[in-house]
């Protein structure tokens, strides 16, 4: 009984250790994902504004006729 405790001991003490670890490793993840969305998010909009740019020149050529 003493070995499986000791045991049970040991695991819970490399569970601790390992936290800081895998809370380093969580953040780096969820922070390279955000990155993805914002560069992904970005290049929509950058393609919605070229479009909307070339309607509005489109437009304005319309109008100067």
């Amino acid at each position: 009984m003493l070995g499986i405790g000791l045991l049970m001991w040991n695991m819970h003490h490399l569970l601790n250790v390992m936290r800081p670890h895998q809370a380093r490793a969580t953040l780096e993840y969820m922070l390279a994902e955000q990155i993805s969305e914002r560069r992904y998010s970005i290049q929509s909009l950058r393609e919605q504004s070229e479009s909307i740019q070339k309607a509005i020149a489109s437009a304005a050529e319309e109008l100067a006729r």
